[in-house]
């Protein structure tokens, strides 16, 4: 359906259409709503933009701001019945494995109920972020909370022990710790399981020494082997050691920024202070907490250097000089200069302004590193009204796909066809491999192939095809009541593009209309808003002034 329009409207999108706004030309308050309700939001309705007019924008953003429920009950009470999500790692760990063992089943039996009880895991969690995402009336936290789930990057693909982890780590870091400062927050993923998996620090340790080697040796020589496979555990047991990754992303991803300030001695440096950081596994008599642990034995001893500066205790062996390193990376200069060139891009525009990126830094540090300082000093800077930064940004899969459920108000029964779309359109939630997380730039999403999965979903979503997810009559009732058939493609364009349209998809929108209107069926019975709405709103959702915000 619609299709052959696709081409045209690809056209114009491509090019990255610069806004429609003359950039000497200031926004009016309604655009002004709209631009903040496109950054704080995951879509700017004409119900939400006439709310936040009313208010004032910054009572709306004074109250986003803050760390709150969401009021909408029917949402509470949808995500209360998800009990899994309330689970510690621990809990979850007891909950994968059931009954299974006690009932005597055989070994392939186990691992599938295991496997199927993670997979429902994944996607209470994967519901849960949905839900809110589209439906709650805290938008704020669910836009942050996308920031900083793609910031400190973890995947369910890391294995099942990933899905037992993530929604934990979801739930007391991402959400639990939004509110409050950036040192907290760093804290929190440097210690939790999820982390110290993904990136595989929960297996750094230190370089065994050649008694230790030797020990090894004439262990495996004790019990019975030979020399070869003694040998072979030597060589097994010395491929282990200090492991980079973790140290390198601290600094390149999660702190500093790419080339600032570390050189590759620190980054070993970091990773040798790190050794021992892992996670309490039990024994075979004892079930693990499967929280953070710090392991003595496994941690290199002896003083080390960070930027040419000795750590702090270098002796005996404890945490703290991670944790003092955590303090100085949270607390550095550069830290603030990547956090607020990331959330300037995140909100503002992916090529982020020099001046408003140092304001947005030097807001951060005073504040002692408040991670809802970061935001309102974005927010709140005269530049972020500025036009040129009106529809400069275009939404990645998650932003479509969340804005058109919240722009149509669709009822989502079923999300599992929502998920199949995310995967299609390239962005699986918690289902990024490298550690940088999703772009939210523009020429990482801008592909005449996955825009195909875009307008595919548009018709699919606005048909009623796509299993699960309806679009119900009240949406259209809202928008069109008091309304001539003449006035139905503007009408319902301004309630799911309130920021408003280009001439190429007027066009598009009337010629559906008209053809519709002086068709056979509508001159014999009557215009019937069934038969041509949704037509008009698949046009709209994959509109090039939908995919921007």
């Amino acid at each position: 359906m619609l299709h052959f329009l696709y081409p045209t409207i690809l056209l114009v999108l491509l090019p990255a259409v610069a806004p429609a706004q003359d950039s000497l030309v200031p926004l009016t308050e309604r655009e002004k709503a709209v631009h903040l309700l496109s950054r704080l939001s995951f879509a700017p309705t004409e119900l939400n933009v006439n709310f936040v007019l009313s208010i004032g924008i910054d009572a709306w953003v004074q109250d986003q701001l803050q760390d709150r429920e969401p009021r909408r009950q029917q949402l509470v009470d949808h995500l209360d019945k998800m009990e899994t999500l309330k689970y510690s790692v621990a809990e979850s760990y007891a909950y994968m494995r059931g009954d299974e063992k006690s009932q005597a089943v055989d070994a392939a039996s186990q691992r599938k109920g295991e496997r199927e009880r993670v997979r429902r895991m994944q996607g209470e969690l994967m519901t849960d972020i949905l839900l809110r995402s589209a439906f709650s009336d805290r938008q704020a936290e669910e836009v942050l909370a996308n920031f900083w789930r793609n910031h400190f990057n973890v995947t369910f693909r890391k294995g099942l022990q990933a899905g037992l982890m993530i929604p934990d780590w979801e739930r007391d870091v991402i959400r639990g710790l939004q509110w409050t400062d950036f040192s907290s927050m760093l804290h929190a993923t440097a210690k939790h399981p999820a982390m110290l998996y993904y990136l595989d620090q929960h297996l750094s340790r230190r370089k065994l020494s050649e008694k230790e080697l030797d020990r090894i040796r004439q262990r495996a020589l004790n019990k019975g082997g030979n020399q070869a496979r003694a040998e072979s555990e030597v060589v097994r047991a010395a491929r282990g050691g200090p492991n980079e990754n973790y140290a390198r992303e601290l600094m390149e991803l999660h702190t500093l920024g790419v080339d600032r300030v570390y050189e590759q001695k620190d980054v070993v440096a970091v990773a040798h202070a790190l050794t021992g950081w892992t996670v309490d596994r039990g024994s075979r008599n004892k079930p693990g907490s499967f929280e953070f642990q710090f392991d003595a034995r496994r941690h290199q001893r002896g003083e080390k250097l960070l930027f040419d500066q000795p750590m702090p205790e270098p002796d005996p062996a404890t945490p703290s000089q991670g944790e003092w390193i955590l303090d100085e990376l949270a607390q550095h200069p550069a830290t603030a200069h990547y956090l607020a060139s990331k959330m300037v891009s995140y909100l503002v525009q992916d090529n982020p302004p020099s001046q408003m990126v140092a304001d947005v830094a030097a807001a951060f540090e005073q504040s002692n590193g408040s991670l809802t300082e970061l935001v309102s000093a974005v927010v709140s800077h005269p530049d972020f009204y500025d036009p040129q930064h009106f529809r400069a940004k275009v939404k990645t899969p998650w932003e479509y796909v969340v804005s058109s459920l919240r722009a149509t108000d669709a009822e989502v029964e079923r999300p599992l066809q929502l998920f199949r779309a995310l995967a299609l359109m390239g962005q699986p939630l918690y289902g990024c491999d490298v550690p940088t997380g999703w772009s939210d730039r523009a020429d990482a999403w801008l592909d005449p192939g996955a825009m195909a999965f875009r307008w595919e979903f548009a018709a699919q979503i606005a048909d009623g095809k796509l299993k699960g997810v309806k679009i119900p009559a009240a949406f259209y009732n809202r928008c069109l009541r008091n309304s001539r058939p003449q006035e139905w493609a503007d009408q319902l364009a301004l309630h799911v593009i309130p920021g408003g349209i280009g001439e190429v998809t007027q066009q598009a929108l009337q010629k559906v209309l008209q053809d519709y209107l002086s068709g056979k069926k509508a001159k014999r019975s009557g215009p019937v808003v069934a038969d041509v709405a949704p037509q008009l709103l698949a046009l709209l959702l994959g509109s090039p002034e939908f995919q921007r915000q």
